[in-house]
């Protein structure tokens, strides 16, 4: 093993053990370069006494390398430096402070609620579908709550590659199984080649895990409805996740985006939660976005406080209303409301929900932005011009037409300032046409 205050390649200083199994354990490491990076070093031992298990070992740790090297994705760490060090092969790679979504089931005491497992999974569907989108496509294929990482913004990062692999078309079945009983799929085991269709497998299992609270690794290929454990859990996601975890791939779902499809349907999902530093609150979404609305709006919508941190809510711009003012709880439903009549049309407006907890302060960021005005000076000048054409005798009517033409092209809420103008120019018009007839009758009369 490696020792505290040992330098690596002149650069990565050991901080401190991460983790550690039989064949190796993972450090945080300071760069002596870049005072301020931190690094995850992966270290393998150089325990073998099987020279064929050595040269085995060493290629799969190789091509983890290889593997982590050629990608490059948010939800992925990335790999700086790969060298050997006193005989023990080194991986160097993006450091990933959070917890692991293992940590974070054990710390909620219970399942996690529908749209923050439903976030998460939509996630590492987005990465999956990365992953298995490579030429050629790359199988995870130990996808577990252990080996996924929750930063503190809320996004996941899947952190263990060490029995990844590219697929290969021609392959009957996997050289070697591996896996994490429970979570791993039958072709794992012998049974066939790993495709995409076993991370889904895995996928379903984790899910399943999150929801219900129950270790998959208890009763390998056994799933129930996840209903049965948690109630809040709707008809179409127990549907879903036993579809997942079908015994046959051909009867799973047969890409990550199908997955991300059946979740869209369940709960929309947004692109990450944001964890409470040194707290067990989870908020869902992360960003409110109210997307383009106009002015003279009022737009409401809510979030989840999920966890048991108490504290008090507030918000820091005049044009936000935030209820309630204090959780107390798990599984909270807070509200945000925008009022746009003090704004400006066109504006772009940011704002935070902020919770705090005695000593910490977290922020959700509130985006809105208003529709531009349309009824501009000029457009005013121009409605005000058609009007005082609309009060000459035979060129009026021509002032009419284009005043209304302004006035249906421009949205219901900026009417009106244009409301008095339409109201001048259709009473003359009314005017002159009644004048025109009755001119009309007298000269019929006279001739």
């Amino acid at each position: 093993m490696l020792n505290t205050g040992e330098v690596l390649a002149g650069r990565y200083k050991i901080e401190k053990i991460l983790g550690q199994g039989g064949m190796g354990a993972v450090y945080e490491a300071s760069d002596l370069h870049l005072t301020v990076k931190k690094w995850a070093v992966k270290e393998m031992y150089d325990s073998f006494t099987d020279p064929e298990e050595k040269k085995q070992a060493i290629a799969q740790f190789t091509a983890e390398a290889h593997i982590l090297a050629s990608l490059d994705h948010p939800n992925l760490p990335r790999v700086t430096d790969f060298f050997t060090h006193n005989s023990s092969q080194i991986l160097v790679m993006e450091f990933v402070e959070g917890k692991t979504l293992e940590e974070l089931l054990a710390q909620n005491k219970g399942p996690f609620s529908i749209p923050l497992a439903v976030n998460y999974a939509f996630q590492i569907c987005e990465v999956l579908e990365y992953l298995h989108s490579r030429m050629p496509p790359v199988i995870f294929r130990d996808l577990k709550l252990s080996n996924i990482m929750i930063t503190r913004e809320g996004k996941i990062k899947l952190i263990d590659f060490g029995i990844a692999r590219f697929f290969r078309p021609e392959k009957v079945k996997d050289t070697i199984a591996l896996g994490t009983p429970g979570y791993a799929s039958p072709e794992q085991y012998g049974r066939g080649q790993t495709d995409a269709r076993s991370d889904i497998f895995s996928l379903g299992a984790t899910l399943y895990a999150l929801l219900t609270g129950e270790d998959p690794q208890a009763n390998p290929f056994k799933f129930e409805k996840p209903s049965k454990f948690n109630s809040k859990v709707p008809p179409e996601l127990d549907e879903m996740i036993l579809k997942a975890v079908a015994i046959d791939p051909e009867q799973r779902f047969q890409s990550a985006s199908e997955v991300k499809q059946a979740l869209s349907r369940i709960s929309a999902p947004t692109t990450s939660t944001l964890a409470l530093t040194g707290g067990s609150s989870l908020f869902f979404p992360s960003l409110m976005d109210f997307g383009v609305m106009k002015k003279g709006d009022i737009q409401k919508k809510s979030f989840a406080v999920t966890g048991d941190a108490k504290g008090n809510l507030s918000k820091d711009q005049p044009w936000m209303r935030v209820s309630p003012s204090k959780i107390d709880g798990k599984d909270v439903q807070a509200e945000v409301a925008i009022y746009t009549t003090g704004m400006m049309a066109g504006g772009r407006y940011e704002g935070n929900v902020i919770f705090s907890t005695g000593k910490k302060q977290e922020k959700l960021p509130v985006i809105v932005n208003l529709e531009p005005q349309h009824l501009t000076i000029w457009t005013n000048f121009f409605a005000f011009l058609c009007t005082i054409v609309s009060l000459i005798p035979v060129l009026g009517f021509f002032g009419f037409i284009w005043l209304m033409v302004i006035y249906y092209s421009t949205p219901k809420n900026e009417r009106s300032n244009l409301a008095v103008l339409v109201k001048v120019s259709s009473f003359a018009s009314a005017f002159y046409a009644a004048l025109g007839s009755l001119l009309f009758v007298l000269f019929k009369l006279r001739y």
